[in-house]
């Protein structure tokens, strides 16, 4: 490795880790300009973008699969009668409601880094990026994003009438 090239290596380091940091900082949309994001930074923020949306998805799809097996619990302590009443009635529902409370900050954190993301990504983005990342309506985007938003919700909603109804 030449010493220019590994000048420029060093640099382009320096710039990943400085982007990075700022990212972290979330004050990415306010010190980064057009002139600093090269086509590599923008597809790292893609990158991102995607890793964050798959985050949520396999959070949503480990949730809905346990409450799924939480609700099978429940409704086979229900219509045992070998299993305790304290076990049926108060404890299964009790370890779904803290399953829903526990999946709201982890949905919600990970819904604030996409729009922070989003967001230099628009401030910063050129005709020739949006060939690399078309950003869609932001319409169609808020639609898609009330799934992992509201589900836990509706889960909490479940389990706390069935534990108002078993009192």
């Amino acid at each position: 490795m030449t010493k220019k090239t590994k000048r420029s290596y060093i640099n382009s380091i320096k710039h990943w880790r400085y982007l990075q940091l700022m990212l972290r900082r979330g004050a990415a949309e306010k010190t980064i300009s057009l002139s600093v994001l090269t086509l590599d930074e923008f597809v790292y923020l893609r990158d991102e973008i995607r890793g964050h949306h798959e985050i949520i998805n396999h959070r949503m799809s480990w949730f809905a699969a346990t409450q799924s097996l939480l609700y099978g619990a429940y409704a086979t302590a229900a219509a045992s009668d070998n299993v305790p009443e304290l076990f049926s009635n108060r404890l299964i529902p009790l370890v779904g409601t803290l399953l829903c409370i526990l999946m709201v900050p982890s949905v919600e954190s990970a819904l604030e880094r996409i729009r922070a993301l989003r967001r230099v990504f628009k401030a910063n983005r050129t005709i020739r990026h949006k060939i690399i990342y078309p950003i869609n309506s932001v319409l169609w985007h808020w639609v898609a994003l009330q799934y992992p938003r509201l589900a836990p919700w509706v889960f909490f909603l479940s389990w706390g009438f069935l534990l108002a109804h078993n009192q």
